[in-house]
């Protein structure tokens, strides 16, 4: 009897101390990479996401300036790519993460 009550006071501890690791919040940082900073209307654009995802799956969300935000599941540098239509400056956001816990990169495109 004493021997079960050790054991259950030891897979307590364990799962406690699994649920608080579970629990802990992601250090996401956003960062995403182009060949330039120039480009023509109609040429494909190559995002190529080099954002830090503390080890784990995020939702990623795409804003390329033109039309709606675009959703996608990515792990690691994952690559996004856009073809633009109408020309000047475009601001592309990345952002990343969850509720209280989100990253954003921002770069500004030229398109010709």
């Amino acid at each position: 009897m004493q021997v079960n009550k050790y054991i259950n006071i030891i897979l307590i501890i364990v799962l406690s101390t699994l649920l608080i690791a579970c629990n802990k919040p992601h250090n996401y940082k956003a960062c995403f990479t182009t060949t330039h900073d120039t480009f023509s209307i109609g040429e494909k654009v190559i995002f190529t996401n080099c954002s830090n995802f503390d080890g784990g799956f995020t939702n990623c969300l795409w804003d390329f300036g033109e039309g709606p935000p675009s959703k996608a599941n990515s792990i690691g540098n994952a690559a996004a790519s856009y073809t633009f239509t109408y020309s000047g400056n475009k601001t592309v956001v990345l952002l990343i993460g969850e509720k209280e816990n989100e990253s954003e990169a921002i770069q500004v495109l030229y398109i010709q």
